[in-house]
Order: structure tokens, then sequence, then C-alpha cells
């Protein structure tokens, strides 16, 4: 969300972790909301990008991070570094 304003002052989950908290500084709810499709659309492409490399590492195209070969491993701790530990399972593609 950094990308698309300097007004945001934190964003994070909820405890709870079924909603997040954005602290802005004189943001109105219509000014937010655009901001917060954005940034949405940031971690689908991200999402994206991270299966498609996943993809080919699987498939042995590109080296692993590190240099090691591909040939059916996986990236560490999954696409994007958060193995099983994201509520929507978004570590498991």
């Amino acid at each position: 969300m950094r990308n698309h304003t300097d007004r945001l002052i934190d964003w994070g989950p909820m405890g709870c972790q079924t909603g997040f908290y954005a602290l802005t500084l004189g943001l109105e709810p219509a000014e937010f909301l655009p901001l917060l499709e954005a940034t949405f659309r940031d971690v689908l492409e991200a999402t994206r990008r991270a299966r498609r490399q996943r993809g080919a590492v699987r498939l042995g195209r590109e080296p692993l991070p590190g240099g090691g070969a591909g040939g059916g491993a996986s990236l560490p701790g999954g696409p994007l570094g958060m193995g099983d530990r994201h509520p929507r399972g978004l570590g498991g593609f």
C-alpha cells in the first residue's frame, strides 16, 4: 500500500486475522478505497508471478535461489516465502 500513498502510517492484521487496520493521515474512505484496490491488484500480480516462477522451478527450467538446480524442487517456504503459515493457504500453491 505504501507504493500508492505517502499518507499511510500503519497497516496490519486484526488479532483474529479476518480483517486489517489501516492508520492513515487525513484520508477519507472515498480516497482510501482506490488505494486498497490498487494494493490488492499488486498482491494478485505478485501471486501470479510467484506461481509462474514456482512452476518454472518445478519443471527444472530455472535455477533455484542460491544457485541450486531445479528439477522438481520448490522454492523454500512456498512462492512468497510463507510456507503453510498464510491464513488462506497461499503458501501451498
